[in-house]
């Protein structure tokens, strides 16, 4: 089951209680201030949740991104992932962007900021969760 957490005119974030995971779905560009208050209502469910679950998992469905300024990068490596660490989250999936640009702040995250967070690229959010299943399956 879906459930929608927050939504705004450039993103939302969904709840997929079938495999644990909170999917990220950046529209549109965002001021910093946008994509840092999502990202953290998000890791709020994170904690909220990872309890009653035992895990969580985390979508960031950029198929329709534009490109994410350097300051978002940087403070999602070094702000929100060891936060995101420390209240359980270890599995993220990304869905590729259209804009092959956007791509340049995801290879970022994944070589320099995921902490030892296993980050994986997806072509579809259904590969994504597939993903995930599996993964539970294995615990």
């Amino acid at each position: 089951m879906i459930t929608r957490i927050y939504t705004t005119k450039q993103a939302v974030l969904d709840y997929d209680s079938s495999v644990h995971c909170v999917v990220f779905t950046c529209m549109d560009f965002m001021l910093p201030e946008e994509f840092k208050t999502i990202l953290n209502v998000g890791l709020d469910f994170i904690r909220g949740k990872i309890n009653e679950t035992g895990v969580m998992f985390w979508i960031s469905d950029a198929t329709l991104s534009p490109v994410f300024n350097e300051e978002d990068t940087k403070w999602g490596i070094e702000d929100w992932t060891p936060r995101a660490l420390a209240a359980g989250l270890r599995h993220v999936a990304f869905i590729l962007p259209v804009e092959e640009l956007a791509v340049i702040g995801i290879d970022e995250y994944k070589e320099h900021g995921s902490h030892g967070m296993t980050v994986a690229y997806f072509k579809d959010v259904a590969s994504a969760k597939k993903w995930f299943k599996e993964l539970t399956a294995q615990a």
